[in-house]
């Protein structure tokens, strides 16, 4: 998939959690939260540019290698909780922590979800299952689905705010 769906992808998989920030009266972090999934869940396609650089003949990152692993999603989620809390939008220290931990575990997560769809799949837990997953629908650059997907993911989020008024 490519990055248009991807992003679409992780803000329909998000919509609930926003709807809940915006219905609790939490709107700064429910932004702040649809902005960290937005840019974050692009992030384990760092693993193209990091095997295309120099840097890859010390790493030997291959894509959809550790990248597009619960583990690494668990890493970007603990690192986003972390930012969250010292950001401190909210007054209770731990729910940030909660909501950024969700906001960067969800984002690489639903990146592996979206990479389901392509022929080529994932190797989500490469140390414990040792072949790919895919569900083969489509194909990464299939312009129908990445632009389907970010319309209805934009759409899944203005639900929530369109509730305020």
């Amino acid at each position: 998939m490519k990055q248009e769906g991807h992003i679409g992808v992780s803000l329909l998989i998000t919509s609930p959690f926003v709807l809940v920030l915006v219905m609790t009266g939490n709107i700064g972090l429910s932004v702040l939260f649809v902005l960290t999934v937005s840019i974050i869940s692009n992030l384990p396609d760092i693993d193209i540019w990091v095997s295309r650089s120099i840097i890859n003949k010390v790493l030997n990152i291959k894509h959809r290698g550790v990248t597009h692993t619960i583990f690494f999603a668990m890493i970007i989620g603990f690192i986003t909780g972390l930012v969250y809390y010292a950001m401190g939008v909210h007054s209770l220290d731990y729910i940030n922590f909660f909501v950024g931990f969700i906001s960067g575990f969800v984002s690489v997560a639903t990146h592996i979800l979206a990479d389901l769809f392509n022929p080529t799949g994932v190797k989500f837990m490469p140390s414990i299952m040792n072949s790919n997953y895919s569900w083969s629908m489509f194909n990464y650059n299939n312009i129908v689905a990445n632009f389907g997907f970010l319309i209805i993911g934009v759409y899944s989020i203005a639900i929530p705010y369109s509730l305020l008024n």
